[in-house]
């Protein structure tokens, strides 16, 4: 288990500091980098944000309903919000658990994940997502959601607010391998494209066509590169909830 847990921190090296639509390079990822032996890393919503107890309450990716026992830290950074999604380091709490009997455990780094909904187009609509460069680096498909490691340029200027956009057709439906076709949209606003930067959004799958019917196995998401050619990256839906499924 902590030899999955550690490679999904190993795939969050670069989590950035989301912006309102747009993420930059966070410098704390060395620190990531030389905790990684040390802790272990989940994704997960915060469902409340201060319990009577004083903790928060969150829905982990990988370990279900879990209280942090040190929440400031969430309002440290600005991200104790109920809904909003984040990547963490932490250790457990050893036999520490609520009347409720869910664990507790103590966060080490936090980040805030940029979470988006999916869009849904007709083909004429498609140019307003931009056409900027943009690369899938890694992937993955928890319980609700489709996390995506991304890369794309940037002039360094973080006032520039880029959007993130998953394009899928109004009419689409998944194939008769169940996989969904779907576009992966970069739109830089005029920026200038120089500098290569790293992030990561979460889209959510409850309105994804097949997922509630129990039919969608995955996506084939389109993509252009940095390189400006097509890319076509496949991801497959884990069963195993225990596993984020990522490949690099």
């Amino acid at each position: 288990m902590k030899h999955i847990k550690n490679i999904v921190l190993l795939l969050f090296l670069s989590v950035v500091t989301c912006m309102t639509q747009a993420c930059s390079h966070d410098e704390d990822i060395d620190d990531l980098q030389s905790s990684m032996d040390n802790y272990n890393a989940d994704m997960a919503i915060i469902v409340n944000p201060i319990t009577l107890s004083g903790a928060t309450l969150i829905d982990t990716d990988l370990n279900g309903y879990t209280y942090i026992a040190n929440p400031q830290i969430l309002s440290d950074n600005k991200i104790n919000q109920k809904g909003q999604r984040i990547f963490y380091t932490y250790t457990a709490i050893p036999q520490s658990t609520g009347a409720d009997s869910i664990p507790y455990i103590t966060i080490m780094q936090v980040n805030k994940v940029l979470t988006k909904e999916p869009v849904f187009v007709e083909d004429n609509d498609a140019k307003d997502y931009g056409t900027d460069p943009i690369e899938i680096s890694g992937q993955s498909i928890s319980k609700a959601h489709l996390n995506l490691r991304y890369t794309f340029l940037n002039g360094g200027n973080h006032l520039i607010p880029h959007s993130i956009s998953l394009l899928i057709a109004k009419d689409a439906q998944p194939d008769a391998r169940g996989y969904l076709s779907a576009e992966l949209r970069h739109d830089a606003a005029d920026d200038l494209q120089l500098n290569a930067n790293s992030g990561y959004v979460s889209f959510t799958l409850e309105n994804m066509p097949g997922f509630k019917e129990g039919t969608l196995k995955g996506f084939k998401i389109k993509t252009k590169t940095i390189k400006n050619e097509t890319d076509i990256v496949e991801v497959t839906m884990n069963n195993n909830r225990k596993s984020m499924n990522f490949n690099i």
